[in-house]
């Protein structure tokens, strides 16, 4: 379960356009491996594909 606090002034960013929000999953087969560190690698090389 997540729970996000948002504020007036985050739905008025919101409604502006102002704030991306990405969000990236996926599922896995051995839920006691820890990818952390590989979702990040991917996530970077995203990005920088994007800026490019």
């Amino acid at each position: 379960t997540l729970e996000v606090t948002v504020t007036e002034d985050f739905l008025d960013f919101l409604m502006d356009g102002a704030v991306a929000v990405e969000v990236y999953g996926h599922k896995q087969a051995n839920p006691r491996r820890n990818l952390a560190l590989w979702d990040l690698g991917v996530i970077q090389a995203k990005t920088r594909s994007l800026r490019e």
